[in-house]
């Protein structure tokens, strides 16, 4: 009887996963169509399932290349495998780097790319139909990727019980990552004082400035 209440209290805190239609395309080139579910935060596994009722199966990230699938609101979003990381504190031009492939939503794609990784709030009960916006997510961090770079690099979180950007300032990180090849850039950015919302136009303002 106690464990049962115990199990009653802790229901509205506990994440519950959510499925949704999609394609999974592996390293070797193969795909697998059915439901995915919902990243949330740095996944070292995506997990599939092939319907509803069917058994969950779980793919390493290195055996994933790339998946693209529907989200709360039915809009397909694309998902990749990726190397994250951060610029050195104390040595800026170098990188802390992941020993393990993330799971990172392309929120847009130019000759740099930028990347969401989602955090879902700790119950999803009730607030199913909330879609992408604010109330579904606890927070989501960005990143940056340089052109062919194998990796991409903090610029910053969103989250939704603050009103600002915590973790890596973009324009700091952006003035460490392009003031060689693209000192403009920053200042671009700098005047353009972008919501996280409006992130994707980080890559048009470096493909107008940055030749």
């Amino acid at each position: 009887m106690k464990k049962l209440l115990l199990l009653c209290l802790l229901l509205p805190f506990m994440a519950f996963a959510e499925f949704y239609p999609g394609t999974i395309t592996f390293t070797n080139g193969t795909t697998k169509t059915g439901l995915i579910e919902e990243p949330s935060g740095k996944l070292s596994k995506v997990i599939f399932k092939t319907s509803e009722k069917a058994k969950e199966e779980k793919f390493k990230t290195e055996e994933v290349k790339s998946f693209q699938m529907a989200n709360a609101d039915g809009v397909m979003e694309d998902y990749v495998t990726i190397i994250l990381g951060n610029n050195k504190i104390l040595n800026p031009k170098s990188f802390n780097l992941d020993s393990k492939k993330s799971v990172a939503r392309i929120i847009k794609k130019g000759r740099i790319t930028i990347y969401g990784v989602r955090f879902l709030k700790g119950s999803l009960s009730g607030n199913s139909m909330a879609g992408i916006n604010n109330t579904r997510y606890q927070s989501e961090a960005y990143y940056m990727q340089r052109g062919d770079e194998d990796f991409a690099f903090a610029i910053g979180i969103w989250q939704s019980d603050l009103t600002f950007m915590t973790g890596f300032n973009l324009y700091q990180v952006v003035d460490f990552n392009f003031k060689d090849t693209c000192p403009q850039f920053v200042e671009e950015l700098k005047k353009a004082d972008l919501k996280n919302t409006e992130f994707e136009r980080i890559v048009d303002i470096y493909e107008a400035t940055c030749k």
